[in-house]
């Protein structure tokens, strides 16, 4: 079927299946009579879908999250409970095998029944409360199911507690860092380029660039005249009470600490986020939770709020094991045999009568995931705290409820994985941060290659003591900012890995941070962006006006920009030409720039949005040999010029004026129903043109494989919490909140996101009645 065709039939498509879901949009507004209630739950909606639930006890509380969920992203959850489970291939045939299997190799579904039984039982009765919300919502729907359930033909099954923790723990996988690098710059990297010249592209960070904690560990009491008190340890006493950053109330027009949070995560139809408000006598808290799991994962209550942002520590290692032979379950440990645990994994397929047979091997290090992943030959399993036991949920059902400094760093214990940036802030003007992720102490090495594992002299010795992990509260320069850059210094006590972002985005925040005295709530930056290379040389023609429209770019990565265009198209070619010259292995190109080792749950490895600071060091060394194959930095960068033109006037035409950012850097919202042809023109959203890139603080960062589309990470959700005044609290969540096709939530919040506006993230009961538009009670 040609594109064009299938252009035309989704377009004829759309219609139809927009009016089919419009039919069985869920109730929002009456009442809604539902088994499982102890009593009256109120349900406001404002103009943009979110709920604010008001239920008299917490059982009800988060049996209500389960309906909304369930009413607005029931689809979502299925796919996403089956991802994890390893059971897409049940519904979607044999193309979901592979996924299916990388998913029952680490064992997400098999960890969930592990965790169950580590939560308290007041978490226990919230996770059945949920669950049975999800299902009565399911029941009241009928017949009447998202219009995804009777394209794909099945309907869903209840959900159960083990649901929940499974995404849980798939969520905590893809957020753990580690093991992309080294499978990258064992079996891509240094094979394909030699060790000396991966070393000239390999992973760096540049120096110019902002550390989180640049003091290390720093404490500071506030003092009730307002001046800070150094403190030695991780708690304090009582004070009474994937951009992040807060504000102190010595740098803002209030008195009181902004706490912003920017986590950028893929494109997706719906987004990852879900906004909600959530209210009982003794639980009220507000931000976005994730459909299929209960609670707030980002935002605030009445005492404190918190952003998250990835922490790209190094919490996880690949190790090498010798097996005795091909089908032994006998390895290698210190001089003994030790058997491995094998689990036979069943993996039904649509369409085949007979199921797939998955035997599963687990090491003591972990998994061995060298069956589902390309590892080089060698047999490897991977070693995380992403796969361990974990009580990870009581974590985020603590925060939810914490009133002071104390209580959050308490709430923290619990995230022994992934490793994240949490930052804070609370109503009595203290500001601080914590990461999170249990960190491995290794016997020998750092983990940047896979380490041998049958000798025992590169295991994990222990983990750093949660005491000393980095944190600081009140830190003197007043201000907190995390952008997925360098934490701490080299002379922090403990290795906490060399895989973070390369820092231009925290160096940019901090250039506006301290542009003014005083910030008001809508000074944070929004589309700042900041980019380098303008060095080309000994050219004429329509090679001289490109090259001249980029050394006079004044850096603004907008869509209109073709100074910014052609910047990035001549960088990626530059890269692809030294890639070239390098190695006869050009297929490696997209692996040694970030490309991930699975297209549906790791996209990316650690590598990805690392080349800009190292080719950056490589143009002003003089002695590079990548350089030299290619007759120097001079002869280089004008091949990587002509190539870029040659690319853009066969793609934008010939006009120069035409070659602007926003034609080839775009962004759609990609359903997952769109893996079928043209059910992509009916769900997806988009594309629409979009500013910034990887290093832009409005980051709109690129897959490898895939240029030059926003496909891979964009502002996924954004708060301005005021402290002072929570109501003058401003959020957005692309692209919108609602999961249903007919709905006018469906994708409303995009154009607003591109514009630069926000929507009000109301908090006392009044101020949310005057908003609200619908009105829904749920009754026993």
């Amino acid at each position: 079927m040609s594109s064009l065709f299938q252009k035309a039939l989704g377009s004829v498509l759309k219609p139809v299946i927009k009016g089919m879901s419009k039919r069985r949009m869920a109730q929002h507004s009456g009442e809604l009579k539902l088994e499982g209630l102890k009593a009256k739950v109120t349900i406001r909606r404002d103009p943009e879908g979110v709920p604010y639930i008001y239920a008299q006890n917490r059982e009800d509380l988060f049996f209500a999250q389960g309906v909304v969920h369930a009413q607005d992203r029931l689809w979502q959850m299925e796919v996403n409970r089956r991802l994890a489970l390893g059971r897409l291939s049940e519904v979607f045939g044999a193309a979901a095998l592979d996924t299916d299997r990388l998913t029952r190799t680490v064992g997400f579904g098999r960890m969930a029944q592990q965790d169950l039984n580590l939560v308290d039982e007041d978490m226990r009765k919230q996770l059945d409360a949920y669950c049975k919300g999800v299902n009565a919502a399911i029941q009241q729907m009928g017949k009447r199911l998202p219009v995804e359930y009777k394209l794909a033909k099945f309907a869903p099954i209840p959900f159960e507690p083990i649901h929940v923790l499974a995404w849980t723990r798939l969520l905590t996988l893809q957020l753990s860092n580690g093991w992309g690098h080294e499978l990258a710059r064992a079996h891509f990297f240094v094979q394909a380029l030699g060790p000396e010249l991966a070393a000239e592209l390999d992973i760096r960070h540049d120096p110019r660039n902002p550390a989180t904690l640049p003091n290390g560990i720093e404490f500071n009491a506030l003092a009730s005249d307002g001046k800070m008190q150094a403190m030695q340890g991780p708690f304090l006493k009582d004070l009474g009470g994937s951009n992040a950053w807060a504000l102190n109330g010595n740098r803002t027009d209030t008195g009181k600490p902004y706490l912003c949070a920017d986590p950028h995560l893929a494109p997706l139809m719906p987004g990852i986020w879900y906004q909600i408000y959530l209210e009982a006598p003794d639980f009220r808290v507000q931000g976005v939770s994730l459909p299929g799991m209960p609670l707030v994962m980002i935002g605030h209550n009445s005492h404190i709020a918190w952003g998250i942002t990835l922490a790209f520590s190094d919490i996880q290692d690949l190790f090498v094991e010798q097996f005795e032979a091909e089908t032994s379950r006998k390895y290698l440990h210190k001089g003994e045999w030790k058997t491995a645990e094998v689990f036979p994994e069943t993996i039904h397929i649509k369409g085949k009568a007979e199921p797939h047979i998955e035997d599963v091997v687990v090491t003591h290090n972990g998994p061995v995931v060298s069956n589902v992943v390309k590892t080089g030959g060698q047999v490897l399993a991977l070693n995380s705290p992403a796969l361990r036991p974990s009580a990870l949920t009581m974590g985020w059902y603590q925060m939810d409820q914490a009133r002071n400094w104390n209580e959050f760093v308490a709430a923290m214990r619990y995230i022994e994985a992934p490793g994240l940036n949490i930052v804070y802030a609370d109503v009595t003007g203290n500001i601080g941060y914590w990461m999170t992720g249990k960190t491995p102490i290794r016997g020998k090495g750092n983990g940047e290659m896979p380490s041998i594992g049958w000798t025992g002299e590169y295991d994990f010795k222990g983990f750093v003591p949660f005491e000393e992990m980095p944190h600081t509260l009140n830190p003197e320069r007043g201000y907190v900012v995390s952008a997925n850059n360098k934490v701490v210094n080299a002379d922090f006590p403990h290795f906490m890995g060399n895989v973070w972002m390369n820092g231009y985005r925290a160096r940019r925040i901090e250039e506006l941070l301290l542009q003014k005295d005083k910030w008001r709530r809508d000074d944070f930056p929004g589309l700042e962006f900041v980019a380098h290379l303008k060095e080309v040389a000994n050219v004429e023609g329509k090679m001289k006006q490109a090259r001249d429209r980029m050394v006079n770019w004044d850096g603004q990565l907008t869509t209109n920009s073709v100074g910014g265009c052609l910047y990035q198209v001549v960088r990626r070619e530059l890269l692809s030409l030294l890639f070239r010259l390098g190695t006869e292995h050009h297929h490696h190109e997209p692996w040694l720039i970030g490309r991930g080792m699975d297209p549906v749950l790791f996209k990316v490895s650690e590598f990805q949005g690392k080349d800009t600071t190292a080719l950056l060091d490589l143009l002003q060394n003089p002695e590079s040999k990548l350089l030299a194959f290619a007759g120097g930095k001079a002869a280089a960068l004008k091949k990587a010029l002509e190539n870029a033109i040659l690319f853009l006037e066969s793609t934008l035409g010939g006009d120069l004026e035409g070659w602007q950012w926003g034609r080839i850097h775009t962004l759609e919202f990609p359903h997952a129903m769109a893996i079928q042809k043209p059910m992509d023109i009916v769900f997806n959203a988009g594309p629409y043109p979009i500013p910034g890139d990887t290093d832009t603080v409005f980051q709109t960062s690129i897959r490898p494989e895939l240029p030059y589309s926003a496909n891979l990470a964009i502002p996924s959700y954004r708060q301005i919490v005021d402290l002072a005044n929570f109501d003058r609290s401003l959020w957005i969540k692309p692209p919108g909140q609602s999961g249903q096709l007919g709905s006018p939530n469906y994708d409303d919040q995009v154009a607003p996101l591109l514009e630069g506006r926000y929507f009000p993230m109301l908090w006392n009961p009044e101020a949310v009645a005057g908003y609200a538009t619908k009105v829904l009670e749920l009754v026993p």
